[in-house]
């Protein structure tokens, strides 16, 4: 995975001295998080707007520029897309501005609570912790408590009391106590696979995964496969571990299903050591892709997928997945390139679907979509700002391209901005609803 040892950062209290001099603080965040406090004299300038506005609003590109959001996601995207505009000396705060305002140093906080909120919570606003940015939080905040009886009814109370917004109660009617030490999740991916021990595989999985262990097993401990014997350890739980550490320890399957059950069992810290092995031991894979969910639970689950512009050849439809991918992987055409990235991509293969994509390019070095494909296939959770920086500067270079507009919206969606994703969503159904990417961008508007 990419690291962020040369990222221009800043930390804390270097931003704090830049904040008594001439450096602009550019904040990136939506308009509510800026209305709940920013940064003194910050220019308020959202991700998903920053290469529309930038240039205009900030014409001064020698200026020092510190460029944050809420936990520094948001403001690695947007240094990037800074750096591409030839903003030299932007630099990003790394820890935040929740670590900014947690830590004592200035915040303007617009007074938007109304007389009888600020009577009823006058003691919470004392707590310098909490303050009215917090109090406003709370109120626009909602909590599902888990549990009416015990120390739910009183939790409850001490909720309202606090300010929660909207708070939610589901009782449990389940006679038996619930347990961390239920058995816990299996993920055995067999890709496009199709012969007698990946079909069993699947069943047994689906059987675990009905609670139906000891039928589970039966059907594992026919193989010898490491899906298999991670499946029969997982169904003898809770005498799991052993058997997972008899297994090679350079599979990343095997570190991602030690991962899960350290995690089941509390080890948080174990856990993740385990997780990051298996993302790093075998990142061509699915189950690398798995850990890394686990590893950075606040982006979306997965990678973004390039969608090409075409759909894929209908010749495909009446072919087994596996001959699909053969057939692809001889074509050598721009789209059938595209398509056989776009496919890998879906099995859990992101570093072998970067390779095609960058074939793609040679192929078509000024298209469009071959580029937005090579830019997104560079999507990283703990760099996402490889794939933004190369994406960014298209949209000025393709302005009325479908794709380029599509795909960062579909970026945004995946660090979490969804404002900023509507945006550029809009901007792909206003070039062409009819189209395939115009259909796509209407989906996801549905949805978000």
């Amino acid at each position: 995975m990419a690291t962020s040892s040369e990222t221009p950062t800043v930390s804390l209290r270097e931003a704090a001295e830049l904040l008594a001099g001439d450096a602009l603080f550019l904040d990136v965040r939506e308009q509510g998080e800026w209305d709940l406090g920013h940064v003194p004299e910050a220019l308020h300038i959202p991700l998903g707007v920053l290469e529309d506005r930038v240039t205009d609003e900030l014409p001064d590109r020698e200026r020092e520029v510190v460029v944050y959001c809420a936990h520094g996601r948001r403001s690695l995207a947007a240094l990037a897309t800074l750096r591409a505009l030839g903003y030299e000396r932007s630099r990003h705060l790394s820890d935040g501005f929740e670590e900014w305002e947690k830590s004592g140093f200035p915040v303007v906080v617009p007074s938007t609570l109304e007389p009888d909120q600020r009577r009823r919570y006058s003691r919470h606003l004392l707590i310098p912790e909490l303050g009215e940015a917090g109090q406003r939080r709370l109120l626009e905040s909602s909590v599902l408590l888990i549990g009416a009886g015990g120390l739910g009814s009183p939790a409850s109370l001490y909720l309202a009391a606090a300010g929660v917004g909207t708070l939610g109660i589901v009782a449990l009617t389940r006679d038996e106590p619930t347990t961390a030490l239920d058995p816990p999740p299996l993920f055995l991916d067999l890709g496009v696979r199709d012969d007698a021990q990946a079909r069993d595989v699947r069943r047994a999985s689906l059987l675990y995964a009905d609670g139906r262990l000891d039928d589970a097993r039966k059907i594992f401990e026919r193989y010898g496969s490491p899906e298999a014997k991670i499946g029969a350890a997982f169904a003898a739980w809770p005498d799991t571990m052993p058997a997972l550490e008899a297994l090679p320890q350079s599979n990343s399957a095997v570190r991602l299903h030690e991962g899960i059950v350290l995690a089941t069992t509390g080890a948080e810290r174990a856990a993740r050591t385990e997780l990051e092995a298996a993302a790093r031991l075998q990142p061509d894979t699915p189950y690398a892709v798995r850990a890394d969910d686990f590893l950075h639970p606040k982006f979306a689950p997965g990678l973004p997928l390039f969608v090409p512009s075409e759909p894929f050849p209908a010749a495909l439809a009446h072919r087994s997945p596996s001959n699909q991918l053969a057939l692809l992987a001889h074509l050598r055409t721009k789209p059938a390139r595209l398509h056989y990235g776009s496919a890998l991509q879906r099995v859990g293969m992101p570093l072998s679907a970067r390779r095609i994509f960058d074939d793609a390019v040679k192929l078509a070095p000024d298209d469009p979509e071959t580029l937005t494909a090579a830019a997104v296939a560079r999507f990283d959770k703990d760099e996402p700002a490889a794939a933004f920086s190369r994406l960014g500067p298209l949209t000025r270079r393709f302005p009325r391209a479908q794709t380029v507009r599509f795909h960062l919206g579909l970026l945004l969606v995946w660090i979490g901005d969804a404002e900023g994703a509507k945006r550029q969503l809009r901007q792909v159904r206003a070039l062409g609803p009819e189209t395939r990417l115009g259909r796509e961008a209407k989906r996801f508007l549905d949805r978000l």
